[in-house]
């Protein structure tokens, strides 16, 4: 039973709230009357572009300013992917599902794109002797 308590509590709740917070962030969006189906891509890119920070600057910086640095630039990288569709939905007067369904393919793409350039593979390995965790009570 205590495996079941732990297994909800650390893996499933921690894969939940990403998503929890992107469905309601999605619903106050389609509330004021835009179509943003593209919280999936926003999402991806903000990721990115978070770790890409911590993995950039991991060896020169210390911990919690490092979290706090890619928490603004994860943000902003969603903020810039967010414009970009009110720019082609406003702007471009192009229809919102289309532009959701081009920005939930580009924003993968270009992050696969920009890893192998900048990284040369596919995938991220990061280790570190530095954790970022609750204290011991």
């Amino acid at each position: 039973m205590n495996a079941w308590i732990r297994l909800i509590g650390g893996g499933i709740l921690l894969f939940f709230m990403p998503l929890t917070i992107g469905g309601i962030a999605d619903l106050f969006a389609e509330r004021s009357g835009v179509l943003c189906m593209c919280v999936e891509g926003i999402m991806v890119g903000g990721a990115f572009f978070g770790v890409l920070m911590i993995r950039l600057f991991s060896e020169t910086m210390a911990v919690w300013p490092l979290l706090a640095l890619s928490i603004v630039v994860s943000m902003i990288a969603g903020l810039l992917i967010g414009l970009l569709h009110g720019f082609a939905a406003i702007h471009l007067k192009a229809e919102q599902n289309i532009s959701s369904t081009a920005i939930n393919n580009f924003v993968p793409a270009l992050t696969m794109l920009i890893s192998k350039s900048v990284f040369g593979t596919d995938t991220f390995t990061y280790s570190s002797n530095k954790f970022i965790c609750c204290p011991s009570k």
